[in-house]
This record gives structure tokens, sequence and C-alpha cells, in this order.
């Protein structure tokens, strides 16, 4: 069952994260992504503009998010109106529209003193098929943003918000998988790093399932400047995967780490070879 928590920003916008994605599900670091690199509607668009005219371009990124989007019986369907990350981590963001007018309806009035934006986020039907973790928030009140970790490789996925029904196609990226097979001792527990997944973007750290009370510790990647940040945390049936946006936390084919809790770390080296 994912759990799902509200957490309330200074411009009185909700965010609700299924998963603790600390950097890479949220929408500054999504944001940092490269759109091309994603198959939708507007890249799509894009790759097809010296071969239409001005006049058609519109008509044609009707007929392309038709492709991806599916309208209702009262005119009402799903735009992708915005598109970032790589694999396995994007953010995707939605409006709703009602083709018979072409206005964009609000998820929630966040001006509104009388509304609870808790409760109106928490009343908004949202289901993702094949089933994987994803957080969701808004950034104004006709904008739904949607963050999804694909890390099992899907390639397309279903996105489904209040019965309005988007398929979004990933851009499957080359990856580079390592077998390690590394033990590391963590507050006298031993823990198997079984794998590593290199993505473009991103690494995987595959942590085998039997690994104790260690799975209460955080693993922070610590940087060339010794910044640390938090993993991407998903859980499989048989090991937990850390995620890692790559960029300076790797050097000479080793990934620095401090792994503890509280102000009690301890600084540990993974070779990746």
């Amino acid at each position: 069952m994912m759990k799902i928590n509200p957490m309330k920003n200074f411009n009185i916008i909700y965010l609700l994260f299924i998963i603790p994605i600390l950097y890479g599900c949220t929408s500054a670091e999504a944001s940092s992504g490269n759109l091309p690199s994603v198959t939708n509607s507007s890249a799509m668009v894009e790759s097809t503009k010296e071969t239409i005219s001005v006049e058609d371009e519109s008509k044609t990124e009707k007929e392309i998010q038709d492709i991806y989007s599916e309208t209702n019986s009262e005119g009402i369907r799903l735009e992708l109106a915005d598109v970032s990350g790589s694999d396995p981590i994007y953010s995707l963001a939605f409006k709703k529209q009602d083709t018979n007018t072409g206005n964009y309806l609000n998820y929630a009035d966040l001006n509104s003193e009388a509304s609870d934006n808790s409760d109106d986020l928490e009343n908004i039907d949202i289901k993702v098929e094949p089933n994987c973790y994803f957080g969701y928030w808004l950034d104004s009140e006709d904008r739904l943003c949607l963050s999804i970790c694909n890390i099992e490789g899907n390639d397309s996925i279903k996105v489904m918000i209040d019965g309005l029904e988007y398929t979004f196609s990933p851009n499957r990226e080359k990856q580079e998988e390592r077998v390690l097979n590394k033990s590391i001792e963590v507050k006298d527990e031993s823990v198997l790093i079984e794998k590593a997944v290199f993505y473009p973007e991103y690494i995987a750290l595959y942590l085998s399932e039997d690994t104790g009370n260690v799975y209460e510790n955080m693993f922070l990647a610590v940087d060339s400047e010794g910044k640390r940040t938090g993993p991407g945390v998903y859980w499989q049936e048989d090991n937990k995967v850390l995620i890692y946006k790559k960029e300076n936390i790797i050097n000479n084919d080793t990934l620095h780490l401090q792994v503890g809790q509280q102000n009690e770390f301890e600084d540990i080296n993974v070779e990746l070879k």
C-alpha cells in the first residue's frame, strides 16, 4: 500500500510524495532534465516543424495529442503541458482541457480561504499503470505535476487523473549494468550491494533484501564539494534500490557515501567496478 503525506509550502501549494525521492522526483530537480530526451507530443511536434506549415502546426499538435490522450463523453481530456527528466525519473505536468470551449479546468482553488487545499489534493483520483512509484503536487490551480519513477523500465505508462487517461512513452535510454556483490559494514551490520545500473543521468544501487536493520539508515552521496544528497528509494520484492543523480558524485569509478543516522555517519567508498 502506498502512503501519501501532505506538505505545504509558502505559496500554499501542497506536495504529496509517495516515495522519498528526496531530489530526483521533486519538480526543482526534474526541471533540470532535457526535454528532447522524452518521447511525447511536444517533442514530436518539434521534430516535424520543418515539414509542416505554421498554419497546420497547431492542428498537427492537436492530432498528435489525441494519440496519447482520450477525450471523455463530456469533451474533457488531459493535456501534457510540460515534461522533463530522463530514465528512470520523469516529471510530467498535466492540464484538463474542455475541448468544447478550449478552456482549461481548475484542479483546485488555491486562493480560496474557505478551501482546504490538502483535501483538494486528496480528492484528486490518480492512478498509474503499470503500478509504479509516483508523487504529485499543484504548481497552479489548473496545472498538476506528476513525478514518476520508472525503475521497472516500462515502455509506456498510463496516467489516469480523475478518470481521464493519458499514455506516456518514456524514452528508453541506454543502460549499463555492473554486478558488484560488495559488502559494506554499517553499525556492525553487513550490507550487500548486488549491482549498479548506470543511466545517462542517474545511478541505481541494488541492495539485497537481507540487510537487517541497516534499512533504517541513510545512504547519502557526497559530491566533490562535500555536499550530501539523499537518494530516491524504491522497494522491489527482493531488493531495495537507491537512485542517485550521477553528477559530481562519482570519481575514478568510486561512489563516496556517508551512511548512518542523525549525526552519526560513516564514510564509505563503493568501488563501481
